[in-house]
């Protein structure tokens, strides 16, 4: 504020028509009103963006909105909470940080407005790049696992039908039907974490979602030695949601916790009411989530499994997320619970 010392100087005399070098030489644009937000004071810099300033000098910051559209707003707002306001402005293909700065009188009335420019075109490009640097190797991760989740599957299908070529009536049906079910969970992870669009909304019973699923959780944990355990309590009030999302969300839980159980278990799934919330629980009695990973189990394309995506937690956060709802999480050595909170009437 010191640097600006010279330009509040400047509007506080009456001699704000005459040009003031020393303002002139200030490396960034400067313009000023008084208290009725007239304009007072543009110097050298800020004639690169105004125009000439004997134009505009003594005329109302109205007069400068067709060419900067939000100053007149930006002083108004300040001079009406006396606070300081910063904005952003893209202006001929370029960022400009736009900043008021105020000058009280010894009684805290505000005396006049400082606007300062500052061109910020050279970080918001570096922030752009950055970013698509970031998409491209988001894009590499995600086409990487995607290849890696189908490619497996179909090697197995595929090593199959050749060796049981001659003898079609004795491929091991269930095993490719399980190989398939996991090229249609990388398939519909993708498009679930892709898809943003709101579905129609509609009335979803949870305790009859869980029960729907149940056979597809059930097949796969009979393969792997889990018994499956429900806890549905009757009259639980239906929600207003949007079904598939729902489902989506119930599955992807069901074989987060399978995958943490290769070798036999119990999953557990329980549904309740606590006020106007639902609320679906599954537990698994797997080896728990390491301490490290917690921080980013919800991270997209993060996983500690082969051959997983790593897409499913971040799918369940997302769609929670899109429902104000709330995902815990708490694990240990003998298990991991993960307890979701949903609202009975969607706000999307």
């Amino acid at each position: 504020m010191n640097k600006l010392a010279p330009a509040f100087a400047c509007l506080s005399s009456d001699c704000w028509l005459d040009p003031i070098p020393e303002l002139d030489k200030f490396p960034c644009p400067l313009v000023g009103t008084d208290s009725k937000g007239i304009i007072n004071l543009i110097n050298q810099p800020a004639e690169q963006l105004t125009g000439k300033r004997t134009h505009y000098l003594g005329q109302p910051i109205e007069a400068l909105q067709k060419i900067w559209p939000s100053l007149p707003r930006l002083v108004s707002r300040t001079l009406l909470t006396a606070r300081q306001i910063c904005h952003v402005e893209h202006h001929d293909d370029e960022h400009w940080a736009i900043s008021t700065h105020l000058q009280k009188t010894p009684s805290g009335v505000v005396a006049s407005v400082l606007i300062v420019f500052q061109n910020i075109t050279f970080y918001c490009n570096q922030q752009r790049k950055h970013y698509q640097r970031e998409m491209l190797l988001l894009l590499e991760h995600l086409t990487g696992q995607t290849a890696h989740g189908i490619r497996n599957p179909l090697t197995t299908i595929k090593g199959f039908i050749q060796l049981y070529r001659s003898e079609p009536g004795s491929l091991p049906w269930d095993l490719l039907e399980e190989e398939i079910r996991s090229i249609e969970m990388v398939i519909g992870q993708l498009l679930a974490f892709s898809s943003r669009h709101p579905q129609e909304l509609t009335t979803v019973n949870i305790n009859q979602m869980v029960c729907e699923l149940c056979p597809e959780i059930e097949a796969r944990a009979r393969a792997q030695g889990v018994w499956v355990q429900l806890t549905l309590p009757p009259h639980l009030r239906p929600m207003t949601a949007e079904i598939g999302k729902v489902k989506t969300l119930l599955a992807q839980l069901c074989h987060n916790a399978l995958d943490a159980m290769p070798h036999g278990g119990v999953l557990s799934m329980i549904t309740a009411q606590k006020g106007r919330h639902l609320i679906f629980q599954v537990t698994d009695t797997g080896t728990g989530i390491e301490p490290d990973h917690l921080p980013r189990i919800f991270e997209p394309f993060f996983t500690t499994r082969p051959n997983k995506t790593g897409l499913g937690l971040a799918i369940c956060h997302q769609i929670v997320s899109g429902y104000q709802g709330s995902i815990k999480i708490n694990s240990r050595v003998s298990g991991t619970t993960v307890t979701v909170s949903l609202p009975q009437s969607a706000k999307i």
